[in-house]
C-alpha cells in the first residue's frame, strides 16, 4: 500500500503556471488559461488514482478497491467533460 501512496503523492496536481503564460519555455503560440489546464490536470490525476487503485485491488483480491478505483475513473472522466464544457462555451462566447 506504501507504493499506492507514493505513487498517488507523485501524481497530485501541480499549477501548470508554465504553460499558462504567454512567454512560455514551449514556444507555444496558444497559451492554455491556467484554470483550465489545472481543471485537465485534476481530471487526469483523478483517473490515474482510479486506475492506481484499481489495479492494487486485482492484485490483493481486495473488491472494495476496485469499486473505488473505477469510482475515481469516472470521476475523473467527468471532471474531465467539464473542463472540456467550459471550455468549448468560453469559445462560443468569443465567437459571439
Amino acid at each position: 500500500m506504501a507504493v499506492f501512496t507514493l505513487l498517488t503523492s507523485l501524481l497530485s496536481p501541480v499549477p501548470a503556471l508554465a504553460l499558462s503564460s504567454p512567454n512560455n519555455s514551449l514556444g507555444s503560440p496558444y497559451p492554455l488559461p491556467m484554470v483550465l489546464m489545472t481543471k485537465k490536470i485534476d481530471a487526469k490525476a483523478k483517473t490515474v488514482e482510479g486506475r492506481l487503485q484499481s489495479a492494487s485491488g486485482d492484485l490483493t483480491g481486495k473488491n472494495g478497491d476496485k469499486i473505488k478505483g473505477a469510482a475515481k475513473q469516472v470521476q475523473g472522466s467527468a471532471m474531465n467533460t467539464a473542463a472540456n464544457l467550459q471550455k468549448a462555451n468560453k469559445n462560443a462566447d468569443k465567437a459571439s
